[in-house]
């Protein structure tokens, strides 16, 4: 949405606010990690997280890992099936540097972290990024 005219244009006129939302959550880095600040520790998640992480891990999750495959090995379409449907467009270099900065930002967790993360995704579909066959 925050990229491509076309979903811009669309999220423009359907829905303005989620423009101002992807603004302001576009980077958080500057808020201080703490309760009382607005952050719910890792354990205690909304039950909204976990379905948006499942729906991630449904939908977005097959398409990076049917992407990387199609860069690996040189296909010029990428295809995939997504909620049933089969999906085909070409490859997306950007998205195989998106998923390997995901896998290395994952292996840089010391183990404590990691172990946090991976029972977060463990069952959503998105740990398929991190450990995937």
């Amino acid at each position: 949405m925050k990229w491509d005219p076309t979903p811009t244009t669309v999220a423009a006129t359907l829905a303005p606010k989620v423009i101002n939302w992807v603004d302001r959550m576009d980077d958080l880095s500057w808020l201080p990690v703490s309760s009382d600040q607005g952050w719910v520790a890792s354990d205690n998640l909304p039950e909204a997280t976990h379905r948006l992480l499942h729906e991630i891990g449904q939908t977005y999750a097959p398409f990076m890992l049917a992407n990387l495959d199609a860069l690996n090995s040189g296909a010029d379409e990428v295809e995939c099936t997504i909620a049933d449907y089969q999906y085909r467009q070409s490859p997306f270099r950007y998205q195989g540097k998106c998923l390997q900065w995901l896998r290395e930002a994952h292996q840089n967790l010391d183990s404590e972290a990691r172990h946090r993360v991976d029972n977060i995704l463990d069952g959503t579909g998105c740990e398929t990024l991190f450990y995937s066959v």
